[in-house]
């Protein structure tokens, strides 16, 4: 297990005692555990809430059926018990929780789904069943597909921008401008390298290859000014817009939705090899082990 160091500690055992509950009254097994969002990407602040997302197994009876079944547990879905244990979590300590069934987060990869991918390499693991962990990344990479990546990072961009700031007439709230970046800095990534971005935001606006485009050097100082400030429990409430922010942003928006319409799917690949492993993790009758 690797935790932040920084967690306080009735978080971490907090986190750990309801994905334990959530086993248990949802009669499944949790394979992976981790923390997503401005934590997992290095730019949370002290009151920051957290983003547990998971993977688990249901019994394996329940896959052969011809009953449908939820692929979710979350504050809306799974068992009653469960739903209100995530609930708790969120209003009292403000803990999301999440988790996919192990078939809906294989079929992702297979789609080349990014998100799942950045999941798999959280620097903050709250559980993991190695072995699995280990297949789901090296499917991951496998499946990686460089249009799909730049379609959902470009989408979460826009989304955030449009909503945040293109359409908020005077102050706004500043730290939306984070959640406009760092997917946008992500699309530069795979569009220079074709991998999987680092989950650390630092990584990505420390990149020499990317920082030699005009638009990222310009936007940097005040990009460093909102995640320093952030990080320091600075209030990042509604200010004035940030021009070259909203310019430079915009512009790469555009430039994104042209790379990806220029896009051929740059993978073909067979998906035998991820059905054999979901049969293998879920026929599997002990827990942890492949």
């Amino acid at each position: 297990m690797l935790v932040d160091a920084t967690m306080p500690e009735k978080i971490k055992s907090k986190v750990l005692e309801i994905l334990e509950k959530i086993e248990y009254l949802n009669n499944v097994e949790i394979l992976y555990a981790c923390e997503s969002g401005s934590r997992a990407w290095g730019f949370s602040s002290p009151n920051s809430d957290y983003d547990v997302r998971f993977i688990y197994r249901r019994p394996i009876n329940t896959y052969i059926t011809i009953l449908q079944r939820t692929e979710v547990i979350d504050r809306h879905n799974g068992k009653d018990l469960s739903k209100t244990l995530i609930r708790a979590a969120s209003d009292d300590l403000d803990i999301d929780v999440c988790g996919w069934d192990i078939s809906k987060t294989l079929y992702l990869i297979g789609k080349g789904n990014p998100a799942i991918s950045e999941w798999l390499r959280s620097p903050i693991i709250y559980k993991a069943e190695q072995e699995v962990l280990n297949n789901l990344r090296n499917l991951s990479d496998t499946f990686y597909i460089n249009k799909s990546a730049i379609y959902n990072y470009e989408h979460m961009a826009r989304k955030n921008f449009n909503q945040y700031i293109l359409n908020v007439k005077g102050p706004l709230l500043l730290k939306k401008y984070l959640y406009v970046l760092r997917p946008l800095y992500a699309c530069e990534w795979v569009n220079i390298y074709g991998t999987v971005p680092p989950m650390l935001f630092h990584e990505l606006y420390n990149n020499e290859d990317i920082n030699k485009y005009p638009l990222y050097e310009e936007m940097l100082p005040e990009l460093l000014k909102l995640i320093e400030a952030k990080k320091a429990g600075m209030d990042l409430g509604r200010d004035e817009h940030l021009k070259i922010l909203d310019e430079n942003c915009a512009i790469l928006l555009d430039r994104f939705h042209n790379i990806y319409l220029n896009m051929t799917n740059d993978k073909e690949l067979s998906r035998k090899e991820i059905d054999k492993l979901l049969f293998k993790i879920i026929s599997k009758k002990e827990a942890g082990m492949l």
